[in-house]
């Protein structure tokens, strides 16, 4: 149990709150889904609603103090876990975003396996020569072609750094 789920189970405990009635003072009729949508929030701080964690502070007598502890607590383990995953990407930037998602992994570039054994010169240039080579392949550049990576890419170097360059390779952010 991570420490926000602590927070509100203590909070429920202490004060005698159901977790059903506390989904209901969160504003949810459906119970089924007010539980579900506190859980994904209390696990994973994922809500659709923007403003859930003033919602839980609002609706309980917690202190922000406390709550912000544990959220934090919380964010930085996801924030670890999600680095641990993270393996680096090139990602071409399209001229526009087409309406099916699934045609979005034509613009995941493949990079060599060991570009984090490289200087940081060398990696840029043999990020810059993926492109490149990417680019040599794509035969129709007309505005049409939303994946002729004619707006650049974005090279996701390490969890929480991205270098993006322009379709000439110059790094521009």
């Amino acid at each position: 149990m991570n420490p926000l789920q602590k927070l509100i189970n203590r909070y429920l405990s202490d004060n005698g709150v159901s977790r059903s009635e506390f989904s209901t003072l969160l504003g949810y009729r459906n119970t089924n889904k007010g539980l579900k949508r506190l859980d994904e929030f209390l696990r994973g701080l994922k809500s659709p609603n923007p403003q859930f964690a003033k919602l839980i502070l609002n609706n309980s007598n917690i202190s922000e103090g406390e709550f912000e502890l544990a959220y934090s607590a919380v964010a930085e383990s996801i924030d670890n876990e999600r680095s641990k995953q993270f393996s680096p990407s090139i990602f071409v930037i399209p001229i526009y975003y087409p309406s099916l998602l699934i045609t979005m992994k034509f613009l995941s570039l493949k990079i060599p396996n060991n570009i984090s054994e490289l200087s940081y010169e060398d990696e840029i240039k043999a990020i810059g020569n993926v492109y490149l080579d990417f680019r040599k392949k794509v035969t129709n550049t007309s505005p049409s072609n939303w994946s002729s990576g004619e707006k650049g890419f974005k090279y996701h170097r390490k969890f929480g750094e991205t270098l993006i360059f322009d379709k000439n390779c110059k790094l521009v952010g």
